[in-house]
């Protein structure tokens, strides 16, 4: 008699396989009518200049899904600014499209983080190779330091935002260390969504030539310390986290995928 645990395996492998190549179809579509996709957002941003809210709401679905088939976060966050800029202006705009774009890549991670765990777990491990020092660095100091970790490389993008979270997902960290260490997309995600409010901006005033020469001051000037701000929290996240990564590299310790991990407890003291 067949064992009812070998069926529920077959039936999640199946399903995983099957959702991986639906997602890797929607990707290549997208990489192959990039011309057409440009076109509807130009018909999508006169649209949404008529109907502001649903037009949010279309963009945040929209990024969900693709930050789940891990289209790169860089593109939604430079979208959302784009519109919420246009829509709102530049400071309205920028506030917005950071809580947008916050809510947006939280509900992507959180559904990319349980697709890991409970669907894709087998091809994430089976798919990360040996020569992949940092990333098995990162998944080894997930065991100990979770929140730190996940924090440290959400601010400074040594794994890309859409593999971190599949990545995250297959290893044993609690979940709510997950989410609360997802807080350290909110620098990154502001840099983007101002340059995507400033090119609004800029686009505006260039086409009505009113702006006085304080307009471009003050626009280089808060360009310059935005930019600024965020390349050092990045150079001082990233030194923060090599320390980690190299204790972990010199240490001996197995990898929780090399072990038995059909079922893997979660320690709640794993922090």
């Amino acid at each position: 008699m067949d064992d009812p645990r070998n069926r529920i395996k077959f039936i999640k492998q199946s399903m995983s396989i099957t959702i991986a190549i639906l997602l890797f179809a929607v990707f290549i579509v997208c990489i192959i009518e990039i011309d057409v996709i440009f076109k509807i957002f130009i018909d999508y941003s006169n649209w949404t200049k008529e109907n502001p809210v649903y037009g949010l709401l279309l963009i945040q679905v929209v990024c969900i899904i693709g930050l789940i088939i891990m289209i790169p976060s860089t593109l939604f966050a430079l979208t959302i600014g784009y519109i919420c800029g246009m829509l709102c202006g530049e400071i309205f705009g920028f506030i917005l499209g950071i809580l947008l774009i916050s809510v947006t890549s939280q509900v992507a991670a959180v559904l990319s983080f349980f697709l890991a765990r409970y669907l894709f777990r087998d091809m994430v491990i089976n798919n990360i190779k040996e020569e992949w020092v940092k990333t098995r660095a990162v998944l080894k100091a997930l065991e100990t330091k979770g929140i730190k970790v996940v924090f440290l490389c959400r601010l400074s993008p040594v794994i890309p935002y859409g593999i971190l979270n599949y990545i995250v997902g297959a290893s044993s960290i609690p979940f709510q260390h997950f989410f609360i260490g997802n807080l350290g997309l909110i620098p990154g995600f502001s840099l983007y969504v101002y340059i995507a409010v400033t090119m609004g901006s800029v686009q505006e005033a260039l086409s009505n030539q009113t702006s006085s020469d304080w307009y471009w001051y003050l626009i280089a000037i808060g360009g310059v310390l935005i930019i600024a701000t965020c390349i050092y929290i990045t150079w001082v996240s990233k030194k923060e986290l090599q320390k980690i990564l190299d204790e972990q590299e010199e240490s001996e310790a197995p990898l929780f995928m090399e072990e038995e991990h059909e079922e893997v407890p979660i320690d709640p003291n794993n922090i």
